[in-house]
């Protein structure tokens, strides 16, 4: 008979750590999911970025992701600038 023996597992929290700044530009990057059953059942979500560069690689994950599910929808991709 086999004898199973449970490790525990400690898992590394990642830990933020806060600096100030003068200032920052903030590139926000929007689009439109879709949740439950019905066609127009859809939120606005948004994810911030520091620099534009992020933002657009960011774009082209979800634009990507769109292709390999195949959904031929717009989710309305937009990048705007925060003033």
């Amino acid at each position: 008979m086999a004898v199973l023996k449970f490790f525990k597992k400690k898992n590394k929290i990642a830990q933020i750590e806060a600096k100030e700044v003068d200032g920052a530009e903030v590139w926000m990057v929007s689009w439109t999911a879709r949740h439950g059953d019905g066609y127009y059942d859809t939120q606005r979500c948004a994810k911030a970025f520091l620099t534009k560069d992020d933002a657009k690689d960011f774009e082209k994950s979800l634009e990507e992701a769109q292709q390999i599910l195949q959904n031929t929808n717009s989710i309305n991709i937009t990048i705007v600038k925060q003033d």
